[in-house]
């Protein structure tokens, strides 16, 4: 994966540094707040998760197939 404007080593450093500190990156959630979430953020500003969409799109999906099983059983 290609970042976008990635920042120097000492400015994502700088950046990580400063939202450990101040807790400035919110409570950990291991799907919507990560490890991932937290390194992309420091090197490129960008909030985002390959992981989180991965998983978000297999909570879609899991929804929308138990939708379909249970308006299956209940037509049998």
């Amino acid at each position: 994966m290609t970042l976008p404007d990635t920042k120097s080593s000492q400015e994502i450093m700088s950046r990580a540094c400063e939202l450990h500190e101040g807790d400035g990156f919110g409570k950990y959630d291991i799907i919507n707040n990560n490890c991932e979430n937290f390194t992309l953020f420091c090197r490129t500003v960008i909030w985002a998760s390959a992981q989180t969409v991965l998983v978000s799109t297999c909570k879609r999906k899991v929804k929308e197939v138990k939708k379909w099983v249970m308006k299956f059983l209940q037509t049998n």
